[in-house]
């Protein structure tokens, strides 16, 4: 006995790979600081720096860091950001790659 052949539009309603069904998209980015974030970023940023310089060896992973500070103050990704700029401007801190890693880290500057 012979099964059915299925109607076409049954067979082109499933995804194929090559559809653009499984493509990744990103989520739309973040808007800019408000006024009110770009004037705290100043504050926040020593705050983060004190938080870096009590660490042991005044060194962290860059992700650790960013989720104690999303944690710890409640920021978005945008303000974070302007954060870590502020203190690499000033330069307060280094960010680097450990040899062998594609981790970052983000440590006090000396000097």
């Amino acid at each position: 006995m012979i099964a059915p052949a299925l109607p076409i539009s049954k067979l082109r309603s499933m995804p194929s790979l090559d559809s653009g069904y499984f493509e990744y998209s990103s989520p739309p980015s973040s808007p800019p600081p408000t006024d009110e974030e770009k004037s705290s970023i100043p504050i926040l940023a020593e705050e983060a720096f004190g938080l870096l310089a009590l660490q042991e060896c005044r060194m962290m992973s860059l992700g650790d860091f960013v989720a104690e500070l999303r944690e710890d103050y409640d920021l978005r990704t945008v303000v974070v950001d302007e954060v870590l700029e502020h203190m690499a401007s000033h330069g307060w801190v280094q960010l680097w790659r450990r040899k062998g890693t594609e981790e970052t880290w983000i440590s006090v500057s000396e000097g």
